[in-house]
């Protein structure tokens, strides 16, 4: 797990020496509450211990309770590993920001001294790398967790990440039905250094696991240019609109094929047009097509 925001405790206890679940706790009018999903592989019995953390305006505190592990009992319902979403921080060249969101009725698998069931990320093919100790609690989610982190030094063009997870219902290397996988495409591309006003997407055609992006580069106006871009279904229906401002000398247009409402599209052709508003009173017009894979 991350390293603990206060240091390691001061106590040492006789019990299990394993951390099984961790969670972040929202605070109001000095209480909070939440729910932790203990493995079932989790011994019961005396020797278990809570810890707790807190940070204020005023200081820190910490502080432990012991207490007796109950047995654990499996939701029949959840049959499967955890959702895995991959989010991509727009296009930024050879380093991307990008975060995974982990989502599991039973929780996920995070213990940090377990050879089996690692929170892995792997890029074209390369070994994975254990991301495990880097995954964070949702405040007030037992079934809820996030991973955020940079891809470093890539190369231009089309690179494939793959993202493992297990929820905490997979006890031995035999329970697979409680691991998932997702592969996304990522495009990685130097756009933003062009003096050129363009309108360019990527990737496209997309999937709507890895989204895509229209980039309109080339601008000057700094915080001044905007640009709003309207999405069609092939009968000319809008669906959705999409506004932006620039962050410098790029505007980008993320789309993750859903329409106004958040509903999930079907694979088709999208056409779009947007209306560059540039500072100065000045106004283009682009437009294209948007091919959704999946």
């Amino acid at each position: 797990m991350p390293p603990d925001p206060f240091g390691a405790p001061d106590q040492t206890y006789a019990g299990n020496p394993r951390e099984v679940a961790r969670a972040l706790v929202g605070i109001n009018g000095g209480r909070g509450t939440t729910r932790l999903f203990v493995p079932p592989a989790a011994t019961p019995g005396p020797g278990a211990r809570v810890l707790s953390f807190v940070q204020g305006n005023a200081g820190r505190a910490s502080g432990a309770r012991d207490f007796t592990l109950g047995a654990a009992h499996a939701n029949p319902a959840d049959v499967s590993g955890p959702e895995i979403r991959l989010f991509l921080d727009g296009i930024r060249g050879s380093t991307e920001n990008y975060s995974v969101a982990l989502t599991d009725p039973s929780g996920i698998r995070t213990l940090v001294d377990s050879t089996m069931h690692r929170v892995t990320i792997s890029i074209d093919g390369a070994p994975p790398v254990d991301v495990t100790a880097r995954v964070q609690g949702y405040p007030g989610r037992h079934d809820v967790a996030y991973l955020f982190d940079v891809f470093r030094d890539l190369a231009d063009g089309m690179h494939t990440v793959r993202v493992e997870a297990s929820d905490n219902l997979a006890v031995t290397d035999a329970d697979v039905a409680h691991r998932s996988s997702v592969e996304v495409p990522l495009r990685v591309a130097a756009v933003v250094a062009t003096i050129e006003q363009r309108a360019l997407t990527m990737p496209n055609p997309f999937s709507r696991a890895a989204g895509t992006t229209v980039v309109f580069t080339g601008l000057r106006g700094g915080s001044n240019d905007t640009a709003t871009m309207q999405i069609h279904d092939v009968r000319g229906r809008r669906i959705r609109t999409l506004e932006a401002r620039s962050n410098g000398d790029t505007i980008q247009l993320p789309w993750d094929g859903r329409d106004d409402a958040g509903r999930a599209l079907p694979p088709g052709v999208y056409p779009w047009r947007a209306v560059l508003s540039l500072y100065g009173g000045t106004a283009k017009e682009y437009s294209g097509r948007l091919v959704l894979l999946d």
